[in-house]
This record gives structure tokens, C-alpha cells and sequence, in this order.
């Protein structure tokens, strides 16, 4: 128990100094400047928090992390299948400030994220890094 806790004492100090916005908020930034390829399970909850869903990906079954981001309190999102999906309801409804979802590899490494944010408009944009380094920017 003792260590449970000194371990999300680590994690929540490591988050809050690396970056993030007000009130220890992690922000799109931060995440870009933060998270890279290659990374551990360990290294990749030092810069996001231990606050995700276990996902299933709908391309190859894989289990990814999905972080919510929400922008108002008591904010939940659950999908009855496990997959990944994006919560584009919250996203462009305001609900949501910003959805990530991390994947790995064979390894037990950081092989490619996606992050989602909404806007007052209702647009979604996307940043997906895929395993060989590659940005793409998108909206929808």
C-alpha cells in the first residue's frame, strides 16, 4: 500500500512539472512535447497520470489506453464494448476537453498516440504520431 502511494505521489509531482496547464491539467502541449516513441508503461504514466481505461483496438485487437480529459466534473464516458472509441458527443458538446489514446507493441512499448480535442465550433482535431515517427494533423 505504502508503495501505491508513494507511487502516485511520484507520478502526480512528476506530471505537475513537466508542464502542465492550470490546476495540473494536462494540455495538448504537453503531451506533444512530452510523450515519445519508445517510451515504457512507466515513462508514458510519469507524463499522462495513472487515470485511463483499458481499450480495445478496433483495427487489431490490441489493448491501447484511452485518457479522458474532461472539461466539466462528473464527466464519464463508456463504451459497452471496450473498444476505442472517441467520444466525439463530449468533444464537440464541451464535456470533454481532450481525449488520448496511447497503443503498444510487442515490447511493451509506445508504438503510436492519438490526441483528440473539441473546439466551440464543434470541430475535432486530431494529432496522431504513428510508429515511424510521422505527424498528421487532421479535423473533422
Amino acid at each position: 500500500m505504502k508503495k501505491l502511494v508513494i507511487t502516485a505521489l511520484a507520478t502526480a509531482v512528476s506530471v505537475a512539472a513537466q508542464g502542465t496547464g492550470p490546476a495540473g491539467e494536462v494540455t495538448l502541449s504537453h503531451v506533444i512535447n512530452n510523450l515519445e516513441l519508445g517510451m515504457n508503461t512507466e515513462d508514458v504514466l510519469a507524463v499522462l497520470g495513472d487515470d485511463f481505461e483499458r481499450v480495445t483496438n478496433m483495427m487489431d485487437n490490441a489493448e491501447d489506453w484511452r485518457y479522458d480529459y474532461p472539461a466539466e466534473p462528473g464527466y464519464t464516458f463508456t463504451v459497452p464494448s471496450g473498444e476505442d472509441e472517441v467520444d466525439t458527443g463530449g468533444l464537440r458538446g464541451g464535456s470533454l476537453r481532450m481525449q488520448v489514446f496511447v497503443e503498444w507493441n510487442d515490447s511493451g512499448l509506445l508504438c503510436n498516440y492519438t490526441v483528440y480535442t473539441g473546439n466551440a465550433a464543434g470541430v475535432i482535431n486530431e494529432y496522431r504520431v504513428f510508429p515511424d515517427g510521422t505527424v498528421r494533423k487532421s479535423r473533422f
